[in-house]
Order: structure tokens, then C-alpha cells, then sequence
């Protein structure tokens, strides 16, 4: 029986009887998978309701809306998430960029421009070093994020929008900025979609790629630098959600990304106390090679004092109460939808 060529309106009407078998947001997951099937914009999609989808479209489509209707996430169907303004390549072993996160970047950017670039002016002739680390960097959206919108690999930029604050790596007053960036993961497998993404959206910023528990793998020199900010996006909820939460999620993203013990802060709590004893011990190694330098120069003496290490996390909104008791100094702020969110705190 030869195929008979059906029209985009007249496949999207045979699909209504599913328009809420999926989190109820099915007419646009159809529009969505759609584009990608056409490889066209869903703006496409929807002003040309009279194509004739070919034979092998139709059955890509009907794939696709077979896979949606079991609750796979549209993301690991289409292989690309969207990220601040980016697409990023995600698998089942990653977890799928969410928005709330992109207010992380955000304060990260935010960070970098009012707290780093303070003793630039004061290093005569002397580079500011600046080490940003994503801890749990998945995909890689986070740290690739960051490195893309601040100089000098392009203008100091929000969500694609350019800042208002000078650029960070312009050389001035005897000094610039020098940033460098590593990614950890402890997934072998989410390294790979991480260095993917970098070969993709930015090969030409240098970003170090560590298979690591958290801090556990990091080289000490790395603690030599003069600011350091940690960003993480660890797992934070609490083992009991895996019997609430969509199944979008518990079927189908890593176990290993979502929990973290039984209140969802085993993993954040675990990274603060390997920050401190790593600050620590660094800081009395540092002392030791003072003493044993009999002249040592002004601005050696003053580089421990000026180095700060700080720490950027996304956490769940129900962990505010605790962290603010645990961490008092911390700073909590809301995202977008008013909710306790991201979580910052200095050492």
C-alpha cells in the first residue's frame, strides 16, 4: 500500500487523545519534537500547518511521541538542552539543565565582577589569578556558561545581555584577570558529554576536566591561586522524593544527581568540610614556607591575606532554614520564583 503523505495539522489532530497523557503539557512536547524531527524552529512548525510530512518523518515523529507518551524527557529524546542561551548535549547520564540554575550562573558572573577583580589595581605589573571550579559539572553547562560570558572570551554578558560592569579583562592599573577553569565530575560518562559540549560551544577557553568525588582528585596547586570560586550544582533532594517526584524524572535521569541523603545535604555538606580542611591545610603550608624564608617580599606576606575562596550552590528551597542555622555567615538568594535558591558562602 503506498504511503499516503499526511499534513503537519492533520497528524497534530490525531494526536490530541494524548494532549494530557504527559504532565499535561503534551501540545507543546508535539510542537517541540516536531522541529526537531523537521530540523526546523518550532516557529516554522507552527506557520505551516499544510507540509506534508515524508515517510520516514512520520515515522521519526511517531518514535518520538511513543518515547514522550512512557515520560522519556523531551531532552534525552532530542539528545540538546538549552542553557543559557546555548545548546548542550545531554544523555541519560546527565542530568537535564534546568532553568532555576541559570540564576547560578548568573551569581557566579556576578561574583566574578564585584568580589575578584579588587586587588588588580593593587599587583603593579602583577596578574589576579582567578580559579573557578564546577563541582558535579554534568553536561558542563554550568562552567561553560561562565567561562563564554566573561572576558576575555567575550564582553562581560547576563543571559546574553551585556552587563553594565566594565570588563574584567581589560588591562588597567598595572594588572588584569586571569581566569581558569576545571570541571569535575565523578561520572566517567558525564565527562564525556561535558568535554563534548566544550569542543562544541567553546574549544578555544582551556577548561580542565576531573574525575573526582568532589574535591578528592584536585591538584594542591590549585589552592595557590588568588581567588577561587567553587560552583556546585550537587544532588539535593532528600531520598524520600523518589516516591513524589514526575516520573520524567525518576525513571528516566541518574539516581546519582538527584539524591543526597535524608535531608538532601550530605553532598554539600561533605564539599563545604573538604573546602575548609583544603583552605586549611593549604594555609599552613603557607605559613611554613613564610617561615622559612627569611626575607620573604611584601607581596608574598600578602597573598594569603588576600585570597578568598568562595562558594556558589544551587540548593532546594526547603534546605534554607537548616543551612542559615548551620552557616550564619551564608547569604541565601531567591531565584524568580521568589524561592530560596542559591546558596553563597566564604571561607
Amino acid at each position: 500500500m503506498p504511503f499516503l503523505r499526511v499534513s503537519l495539522r492533520a497528524r497534530m489532530k490525531q494526536l490530541t487523545h494524548i494532549s494530557k497523557e504527559v504532565n499535561g503539557t503534551t501540545n507543546l512536547d508535539k510542537e517541540v519534537l516536531l522541529a526537531w524531527v523537521l530540523q526546523k524552529n518550532k516557529e516554522w512548525v507552527l506557520t505551516h500547518p499544510d507540509y506534508k510530512l515524508s515517510n520516514f518523518e512520520y515515522r521519526a515523529f511517531n518514535k518520538a511521541i511513543e518515547r514522550r507518551k512512557k515520560h522519556e524527557p523531551i531532552a534525552y529524546i532530542t539528545g540538546t538542552k538549552e542553557f543559557y542561551g546555548q545548546p548542550f548535549f545531554v544523555t541519560k547520564a546527565t542530568l537535564i539543565p534546568r532553568p532555576e540554575t541559570e540564576e547560578l550562573v548568573d551569581e557566579a558572573i556576578t561574583h566574578i565582577v564585584e568580589t575578584t577583580p579588587r586587588g588588580v589595581s593593587e599587583r603593579r605589573g602583577r596578574a589576579t589569578s582567578l580559579q573557578v571550579i564546577d563541582i558535579g559539572t554534568g553536561s558542563g553547562n554550568i562552567i561553560l556558561s561562565v567561562a563564554m560570558n566573561i572576558p576575555p572570551h567575550s564582553p562581560l554578558t547576563l543571559r546574553g545581555e551585556v552587563a553594565a560592569s566594565p570588563p574584567l579583562c581589560i588591562r588597567g592599573g598595572g594588572g588584569s584577570l586571569l581566569p581558569t577553569y576545571t570541571a569535575v565530575d565523578i561520572s566517567k560518562k558525564a565527562l564525556k558529554i561535558a568535554k563534548k559540549n566544550h569542543k562544541k560551544l567553546c574549544p578555544q577557553i582551556p577548561i580542565t576536566f576531573i574525575k573526582s568525588d568532589l574535591l578528592k582528585n584536585i591538584p594542591s596547586k590549585t589552592w595557590d591561586q588568588e581567588h577561587i570560586l567553587i560552583l556546585a550544582n550537587l544532588p539535593y533532594l532528600p531520598q524520600s522524593d523518589s516516591k513524589t517526584i514526575a516520573k520524567d524524572i525518576t525513571k528516566f535521569e541518574p539516581a546519582t544527581a538527584l539524591y543526597s541523603g535524608e535531608e538532601g545535604l550530605d553532598h554539600l555538606t561533605e564539599l563545604i568540610q573538604q573546602i575548609k580542611n583544603l583552605s586549611s591545610r593549604h594555609s599552613e603550608l603557607h605559613a611554613k614556607n613564610l617561615d622559612q624564608n627569611r626575607d620573604p617580599s611584601p607581596s608574598v606576606q600578602d597573598d594569603e591575606k588576600k585570597r578568598t575562596v568562595t562558594l556558589i550552590a544551587e540548593i532546594d528551597p526547603r534546605q534554607s532554614a537548616i543551612l542559615k542555622k548551620q552557616f550564619p555567615l551564608a547569604k541565601i538568594k531567591k531565584d524568580l520564583s521568589k524561592k530560596d535558591r542559591i546558596f553563597t558562602l566564604s571561607f
